[in-house]
């Protein structure tokens, strides 16, 4: 008995031996990699924690910037055990996006999980792989096109509400408004259903889809909310809840009611299943009839089976689609919007565009030959986007090591912050970075910008599925606002104060008065 004993404790201090000292390894080798990266000095163990704990939260995003600047192209932070690199060098992130295998996303996007599952967003591995194959088709042009009435009929109804409410020229924050545009667009796109957000109905789903991030936001910024048996004692962790069995319940129900219809009417699905394919569509097929994204999931459920595509498969991507296509498109639009209104030489050349296109009509319907015409306006966007990112930073988590340059890897283990509001400031990339020059954007003989310098849907595989989307609804709706309106900022950009949440913010909101014409 003594012999036995003996051998098992010797057997268990040599594995715990053996793990400490794999530990030890490992942590040194992570460390002694990221030594080569600069950051802000920071006491051990407890790293940059409380420089985002205590640190007021409009401060947050101006510090980012600060060390950006300070500390060049990859700037290193820890909290804890875990650490953390900014990148805003378009070398380094093309090392990254352009990876097959460092496609997982950072820790901060769990916070989201609880309401878009394991959707395109969150997924990864083969089941990201899989699930992007199917759904980019549904984002083909020729299904895009079946959208232009809606962008047109909403954003109509939005220039119809604003001429009602401050045709008067009184100032307002147009911001709000944008948001219910944009809702009822993804909705009626994503689900098929009106929710006449901007008639002030359906206030419960409308007023969560809106709380949510918040709540979720509210999270990230406080770490002690990290801990899972903390979370769930808060009481942000139980209205979190309530907002997402409103969330889940209308989804669902859309679905339910979906599948009712289909089966009261097969002949209708079986009509667009048999339309011929373009392309390399493989499971959507190209109708001439309107249909929401979720009719073409509902498609590949019935052509895939039930235990391919799940019910609960189908709510989370309609939920990733809505959640992705409003408040980006939103935050856009706003900006957009204010940077018109900013600059008034530009709004004119804007005009003119449009003028040409459609003369005095103010009423027509946007076409996609009118689309094509744009070629200013899609200059101003991308501008606006890259002053005014929607997002101004997106996270991976590299699960392997990655070599950026000959001399230098980034470990394994390390959640690098892909930085693209700093990234489309690089003066080396955009001369004068804070001068809103839509020009920058006109493609000259044999002068080439880095692809990687502005990421405003990000890049490579992992890049917005819904950027052509995105950009349409922009057009269209931006196009009808000035075709009806002089817009006029009251905030000069020196003054415009940016925050950062799950999007861009203004604190102050999009101030603007409106002249009709």
């Amino acid at each position: 008995m003594p012999i036995t004993m003996e051998f098992t404790d010797l057997l268990i201090w040599g594995v715990v031996s053996v793990l400490f000292y794999y530990l030890m390894i490992h942590k040194s080798r992570r460390d002694k990699l990221l030594d080569v990266f600069p950051g802000p000095p920071r006491p051990p163990i407890i790293g940059h924690t409380f420089d985002f704990l205590l640190s007021p939260k409009e401060e947050l995003f101006p510090m980012m910037i600060r060390w950006c600047e300070k500390y060049g192209s990859v700037v290193k932070t820890f909290s804890g055990s875990r650490r953390f690199l900014m990148l805003n060098d378009p070398k380094y992130i093309e090392k990254v996006l352009t990876s097959n295998v460092h496609i997982k996303k950072g820790f901060d996007y769990d916070f989201v999980r609880p309401w878009l599952g394991d959707g395109l967003l969150m997924s990864t591995g083969q089941k990201w792989f899989h699930r992007r194959k199917m759904l980019t088709p549904a984002f083909h042009f020729k299904i895009l096109e079946d959208f232009l009435p809606i962008f047109n009929e909403e954003s109509i109804k939005m220039v119809n509400i604003l001429r009602n409410r401050y045709g008067n020229g009184n100032t307002f924050d147009f911001a709000p408004y944008a948001t219910s545009c944009t809702l009822d667009i993804i909705c009626e796109t994503a689900m098929g259903k009106s929710i006449n957000a901007q008639d002030g109905k359906n206030i419960e789903y409308t007023q969560a889809i809106r709380e949510v991030g918040q709540v979720m936001q509210d999270r990230a910024f406080r770490p002690w909310y990290r801990n899972e048996f903390l979370w769930k004692r808060s009481g942000l962790y139980r209205r979190q809840e309530e907002l997402l069995k409103i969330l889940h319940g209308f989804t669902d129900s859309v679905i339910s009611e979906k599948k009712r219809e289909r089966k009261a009417n097969p002949q209708k699905s079986v009509e667009v299943k048999n339309e011929p394919k373009e392309n390399d569509n493989i499971y959507f097929g190209s109708s001439k009839k309107k249909n929401a994204f979720l009719d073409l999931l509902l498609d590949v459920q019935e052509e895939v089976g039930d235990s391919e595509l799940t019910d609960q498969d189908i709510r989370e991507e309609t939920d990733t689609f809505m959640f992705e296509g409003h408040d980006t498109t939103s935050v856009g639009i706003s900006f957009t919007v204010y940077a018109l209104g900013a600059y008034p030489e530009i709004q004119a050349k804007v005009r003119e565009e449009l003028d040409s296109i459609f003369g005095n009509d103010k009423d027509r319907h946007v076409t996609t030959e009118d689309l094509s015409k744009m070629k200013y306006l899609e200059l101003v966007l991308k501008e606006s986007l890259r002053v005014y990112p929607s997002v101004p930073f997106i996270q991976r988590h590299l699960t392997s090591d990655l070599k950026i340059d000959e001399n230098t890897i980034i470990p394994g283990d390390v959640t690098v912050a892909l930085f693209i509001y700093s990234i489309h400031k690089n003066p080396k990339y955009f001369p004068e970075p804070h001068v809103f020059k839509p020009e920058r954007f006109i493609t000259v003989d044999g002068e080439t910008r880095n692809p990687f310098a502005y990421i405003p849907f990000s890049a490579g595989p992992r890049n917005c599925i819904g950027q052509k989307f995105a950009m349409m609804e922009e057009k269209i709706i931006i196009a009808n606002m000035l075709r009806n309106f002089e817009i006029k900022s009251i905030k000069s950009p020196k003054d415009m104060v940016i925050q950062s949440e799950l999007t861009i913010r203004s604190p102050d909101g999009i101030k603007i008065q409106l002249t009709p014409r």
